[in-house]
């Protein structure tokens, strides 16, 4: 600390600077006038006009300060004495010989500084008086007391940046003055700019560094006997010493101390910074925030930084701090955590289903100060409370032909909020475990890629027991079962390989086949709650079209299984979990020669969708609406019950030409053919490659020719029938570059 200052207060001993007053212009003194005008004579002016320049009357003398309190033997206090016009000698005659010395002994006007030390206590006075016999009298009084000594820094100004660290003590980087009231045997209620051109202030490398002092009375006893209140203000006017009006408080310290003779007490003010605005920060980018609306994006925790900003948006943090408490309240059920003591993080989860993006929670955060300290919440203005509503979103994970992958908030498109490309190499297919884990499989680099929700690095590459991963799918369980191609020509067949929850190495590898025959080209897979198998293989004509697939039903426990009989050539299946059932697309009708494909070429041209039913065991398959071409990426949805509302969803696909998508309420079969399924129009020839649905029946649909990816909503084409045209709700294109693969959160 370079400097010590020392105040001016009423009644209390300071430093100060003298200077001069420079007068008003003198006044002329009335006098009668008397004019003689006749010939030969001018204009004759009375005397007193008549010379160089009248004499400005002096007096009378000025004190500041008209008394003097000196607070212990060896305190120093500093009179100005002024008298305008008046340059010649002052005398002084003082009775305080015996308790105080006093210099200088005379001087000359029309300003002096005199000063007076005290040594011993008692009462006197100095008589100050001009040669025109002009007098002021200072009373001198010299008392018990000691010295009040404390520093401040003010921290480096800077807007408001989401930093939690530990802080001496909280003062605001936008401080620039601060009120100074002291109660006790003696009272101080002063102005003090703290700024770089501030008496006692000084720039080091951590900010501003200011020390007060003042000399008070001593206590009657060793009990503290001051109360002291500092508050800090974003504004100071150094010309009239003053806070302008408007400026906002920002922190504050009361605090008790005590005051000995002739000694000095170095107090530590703590300062608690004063609330303007409650705030929350996201502490994963799983969190995207409109407004004052927070979207929680995907399942499981998500956390978030409570923060006190004051008047100028600076976080409130350290010493100083206040400690936080989080309640939810709402439609929406969300679980919250309290935050550890002195720690701003806290947690929110969200339900395990999804809920509509209407239907919202309410977190409320409120500050409070530990006991020991300045209460800020208790200061005039102050705002300690904040409420936020939340409300959750699907994670769509995209990837195109760029080796990336974007994750995006499904229902409202905002994003991408990470994209993933460490790791990455062609990503065959994409899938989220239940706590929102990705996995990217890799049929060329012969691994799986696992990102930790909210992470763009991998926790984990799974190599064990792959070759040519395909496709991915989780049983109910959260078992992976990942679906290794094989390669016929290289007479690598293709298996089956099991890893439990959050392992890399295989519980088991299963060699697939038909009947005796191992099985090539495996091409999809599903899987029910029984960890009952279906694989689908898929071969290529010389134009890359597949065809003459085969659907091959594998029971839990064996490697052997049967072929589905009554199918032509199957595009995609899906299953139905827990009801035991399997959906298959196919095209039945197909004719293998282009440009036809599923739902064009004219009548008879058209891919149907099949239901199997094994808890059943009916025979044959039932056939759900044939009437126009289905059959492309098939998706089971089952029944929500989420705040929306319970509602039986269903089997959701596209048709093979990439032009439109219908919905099967399967859970309301049957269906007759005379009522076909919501068949929605909309999309462009050729551009749907992929869809995804999310928990309320919303569908996704990756347009790889227009890089995007367009929401469909279910309340738009659930009930309607065939062909209705519908419009998207939501269309993500941010960073998307043909997009091929979709996964969505369960």
């Amino acid at each position: 600390m370079n400097a010590r200052w020392a105040l001016l207060f009423a009644g209390v001993a300071l430093s100060a600077c003298g200077g001069g007053t420079r007068g008003n212009l003198p006044s002329l003194p009335l006098q009668p006038m008397s004019m003689q005008i006749g010939h030969g004579s001018g204009l004759r002016l009375p005397s007193a006009l008549a010379g160089d320049r009248v004499a400005a009357a002096a007096g009378p003398i000025a004190l500041s300060p008209a008394k003097l309190n000196l607070f212990g033997t060896g305190k120093t206090g500093k009179v100005t004495v002024t008298e305008k016009n008046y340059r010649k000698s002052f005398t002084m005659k003082t009775s305080c010989s015996k308790v105080a010395t006093i210099v200088p002994a005379s001087a000359k006007g029309p300003s002096f500084v005199l000063t007076i030390t005290a040594k011993a206590k008692g009462n006197c006075t100095v008589t100050i008086a001009d040669a025109k016999n002009h007098k002021a009298v200072l009373p001198v009084v010299i008392k018990p007391g000691g010295q009040l000594v404390t520093s401040l820094l003010v921290p480096i100004h800077a807007p408001r940046a989401i930093h939690h660290g530990r802080q001496p003590k909280y003062i605001s980087a936008s401080t620039q003055a601060m009120i100074v009231n002291i109660s006790g045997p003696t009272s101080v209620n002063v102005v003090s700019g703290l700024t770089s051109l501030s008496p006692g202030c000084s720039l080091t490398l951590n900010g501003l560094a200011c020390t007060f002092g003042a000399s008070l009375a001593s206590c009657p006893s060793a009990a503290p006997c001051y109360t002291a209140t500092f508050t800090t203000y974003d504004a100071y006017d150094g010309t009239t010493n003053t806070i302008p009006a408007g400026a906002a408080p920002l922190s504050v310290s009361v605090s008790t101390f005590g005051i000995a003779d002739n000694q000095t007490n170095t107090v530590n003010f703590n300062f608690s910074g004063i609330p303007a605005t409650i705030a929350l920060v996201p502490n994963t980018p799983m969190v995207a925030q409109n407004g004052n609306v927070f979207d929680l994006v995907g399942p499981g925790v998500h956390k978030f930084f409570a923060e006190a900003l004051d008047a100028d948006n600076n976080v409130i943090a350290g010493i100083g701090g206040p400690s936080y408490t989080i309640s939810s309240t709402g439609s929406t059920p969300l679980t919250v955590t309290q935050p550890p003591t002195g720690s701003p993080r806290f947690t929110v989860t969200p339900p395990a289903a999804l809920w509509d993006e209407t239907i919202t929670g309410t977190v409320t955060v409120t500050a409070a100060y530990p006991a020991g300290t300045t209460d800020g919440c208790a200061q005039p203005g102050a705002v300690c409370t904040g409420a936020f509503a939340m409300d959750m979103q699907s994670l769509l994970a995209v990837a195109g032909g760029s080796d990336s992958v974007g994750l995006f908030a499904a229902e409202k498109g905002i994003g991408p909020l990470l994209t993933l490309t460490s790791g990455l190499g062609t990503v065959y297919d994409l899938q989220f475990d239940s706590q929102g884990n990705l996995y990217s499989a890799d049929a060329n680099n012969n691994d799986i890629v696992v990102y930790p929700i909210g992470s763009a690095i991998p926790s984990r590459t799974i190599t064990a027991g792959l070759s040519s991963p395909l496709k991915m799918t989780f049983d109910p369980a959260g078992n992976l079962f990942v679906l290794n191609h094989g390669k016929q020509s290289s007479s690598i067949p293709g298996s089956v390989s099991v890893y439990p929850p959050g392992s890399s190495t295989p519980s088991t590898t299963i060699a697939i086949k038909d009947g005796a025959s191992p099985i090539y080209n495996a091409y999809e897979i599903a899987v029910d709650s029984s960890d009952d198998m279906w694989i689908m293989t898929q071969t290529f004509d010389s134009d890359f079209q597949p065809h003459l697939g085969t659907i091959v039903y594998i029971p839990h426990g064996q490697s052997a299984g049967t072929e589905l009989a009554g199918l032509v050539d199957p595009v995609s299946i899906a299953a139905d979990q827990t009801g035991k059932r399997l959906f298959v697309s196919d095209q039945t009708n197909y004719i293998f020669q282009h440009p036809y494909q599923c739902g064009q070429g004219g009548a008879g041209h058209y891919c149907p969708v099949y239901e199997y039913n094994y808890a059943t065991n009916a025979s044959p398959p039932q056939q759900l609406v044939s009437s126009v071409g289905y059959g492309g990426n098939l998706q089971y949805v089952p029944d929500s019950h989420t705040g929306f509302g319970s509602q039986s969803l269903g089997l959701f696909a596209d048709n093979d030409y990439g032009t439109n998508f219908a919905y099967y309420a399967v859970n309301r079969l049957p269906i007759p053919l005379s009522n076909p399924p919501g068949f929605t129009g909309g999309l462009e020839p050729g551009t749907s490659q992929a869809i995804a649905v999310d928990g309320l029946g919303d569908v996704f649909s990756a347009t790889g020719l227009n890089n995007t990816v367009p929401g469909f909503a279910f309340s738009t084409f659930s009930g309607g029938g065939e062909d209705q045209p519908v419009t998207a709700f939501v269309t993500m294109t941010n960073g998307l570059r043909a997009p091929a693969v979709l996964a969505i959160t369960p």
